[in-house]
């Protein structure tokens, strides 16, 4: 629970509803690859992106891509000196210090510098002042200002050193903020945006940030906005991931505002995955060791681990170079236990010790397994991070041949639930495939331990290696395996469309800087939602929302 609560103001709810009738320019602070340009295009023809700020440059090239598509070469005719000048001490490629561009090639200056001017890009706050927004006729024009601060110093999974000083004058990233105010502060009140959104963990509202939060809306207030802010989660806008997030609607003058109400989700996380995946993404069976309920000595590596089957673990930035990386898997061949008959047991604070994971359970790894609850998720996926991925179960493509009843034979044969199956043999006769999953494993049932757990074996490994001598103990099912999303499943995951991942692959963005744009973002239909209010005070953003999820997996969903 937040620290802190709204109360009910009788008079606020006698206000009006402001009600956005003029065309938009928007104006997006830290704007990653533009989540709120893409929920305002999906609700009026009426937005223009005015500017734009970001000093990631990968960012900065997925916005063009998806949004902009300018690719002019706009470097021409400037040499060396002049591209360092506009870029040096201002771009990153690390969202943690400026670049040394003075080491970069003359073409990537050229790429850089072609990006930032397509799309208006002003690069790094701390240089931005407010007559670089250049906002005029504001009777003929509605100017929204996003500012999605970073939350490094704020959230759980970072060092909690808050947002009291900007990194400008040695704060913190998180105090960034403050470099929002002084902008404002340079603006008279007739050319203030009128509309300003703000984003970022609920822990800003909690006791350790609590001053520091009400400190800002003070400020706000004295300019002449009311602040209207409120928790919501993206699974309840359409997509199955679990992501809480604060929201912070401040409308300059005296007006009203109600946030979306919530909807039903109509779709799980098997929804969002792509059918073929490389094997690559698969966790390998020791891998599926660290994180089975039958390891003791497993603690994880990132602090809290989910599994759900409908509704995703956070999406977050970084792309997984850990063995674990406390992230969302999928579970796609984790044969489950013959007396759970139900999943992959999987590590958790519970009465049992563990959560069995399905086909479609999103799974979070982390180094608080056993001492944290939430590790098993039926159908979502918890928040996607900017540094881990996410991971989910699901059915692999293996021939089944059924529950073993009968001990293995030496001879090769493999007894089905409905009969004997073909021989194996070297040759790889018979009617298999070339790959064919064993169902089982072989070890004592009473200690609960298994040396073989669902052994693949193809046209060239013999079968009867499995010593004939062992106990045999079914599995109910042994289809299952676990890997990451993919990186197009994570921007999926966000609300963005297939046809935004494909722009960022085609203008040369990697896997890694997708994963983690993917979870510095924000999910689009959850900002969909709250900008639809501030055009009809209605619930009109229900059918919105649900007709837009529907496309995000193109042909597909």
């Amino acid at each position: 629970m937040s620290d802190i609560v709204q109360q009910l103001n009788i008079w606020e709810q006698l206000l009006p509803y402001k009600q956005i009738s003029k065309p938009i320019r928007l104006i997006e602070f830290f704007g990653g690859i533009g989540s709120q340009f893409k929920a305002l295009k999906k609700i009026t023809d009426k937005v223009e992106s005015w500017k734009y700020c970001e000093w990631q440059y990968q960012s900065v090239a997925a916005y063009n891509a998806i949004h902009i598509k300018d690719f002019s070469n706009y470097a021409e005719g400037k040499n060396r000196e002049e591209l360092l000048d506009y870029l040096q001490g201002k771009i990153s490629t690390d969202y943690k210090e400026p670049c040394d561009c003075s080491k970069k090639p003359m073409k990537w200056l050229a790429e850089v510098y072609n990006n930032c001017i397509a799309t208006k890009n002003l690069i790094n706050i701390m240089s931005v002042h407010g007559k670089d927004l250049e906002i005029v006729d504001t009777d003929k024009y509605e100017y929204i200002l996003t500012y999605s601060f970073p939350c490094t110093d704020l959230s759980l999974a970072g060092k909690r050193l808050g947002m009291s000083i900007s990194q400008a004058n040695g704060g913190t990233r998180s105090g960034l903020l403050w470099e929002v105010e002084r902008i404002l502060n340079e603006l008279d009140k007739e050319h203030l945006p009128q509309i300003l959104l703000m984003e970022n963990v609920p822990e800003i509202t909690r006791t350790s940030n609590l001053k520091d939060f009400l400190k800002w809306t003070k400020s706000l207030e004295n300019m002449g906005y009311k602040n209207y802010f409120e928790i919501l989660n993206a699974k309840d806008y359409g997509i199955p991931q679990n992501r809480r997030r604060v929201f912070m609607v401040s409308i300059l003058g005296n007006y009203n505002y109600s946030f979306p109400i919530k909807l039903r989700l109509r779709h799980k996380l098997k929804d969002f995955l792509e059918e073929k995946v490389n094997e690559k993404y698969y966790l390998s069976q020791k891998m599926v060791k660290y994180i089975s309920a039958y390891n003791e000595k497993w603690t994880g590596n990132n602090g809290g681990s989910i599994i759900n089957k409908d509704i995703g673990c956070t999406i977050n930035t970084a792309p997984g170079q850990r063995r674990c990386d406390a992230s969302n898997y999928v579970s796609n061949d984790l044969p489950n236990n013959y007396d759970l008959k139900g999943g992959l047991p999987i590590i958790e604070d519970n009465k049992q010790g563990y959560r069995l994971a399905q086909d479609g359970d999103g799974i979070d790894i982390s180094n608080r397994m056993t001492s944290h609850r939430g590790t098993v998720q039926k159908g979502i996926i918890q928040t996607i991070q900017a540094n881990s991925i996410q991971g989910v179960c699901v059915k692999d493509e293996l021939i089944l041949i059924g529950t073993l009843k009968q001990k293995f034979e030496s001879s090769g044969r493999i007894y089905s639930e409905n009969g004997i199956a073909p021989t194996i043999n070297t040759m790889g006769g018979g009617n298999l495939e070339p790959k064919v999953a064993l169902l089982g494993g072989f070890g004592n049932k009473k200690n609960n331990q298994f040396h073989e757990q669902n052994r693949i074996y193809d046209g060239n490994q013999l079968a009867s290696s499995i010593p004939a001598n062992k106990e045999f103990h079914p599995f109910y099912t042994c289809n299952l395996r676990v890997r990451k999303l993919t990186p197009k499943e994570c921007i999926r995951l966000m609300g963005f469309q297939d046809k935004d991942y494909q722009a960022m692959v085609d203008n040369g963005l990697s896997s890694s800087s997708i994963y983690h744009m993917a979870g510095d973002s924000i999910v689009v239909p959850v900002l969909m939602g709250i900008f639809s209010k501030l055009f009809n005070n209605d619930d009109k953003h229900i059918e919105l929302i649900n007709d837009y999820v529907e496309g995000i997996k193109e042909d597909e969903i």
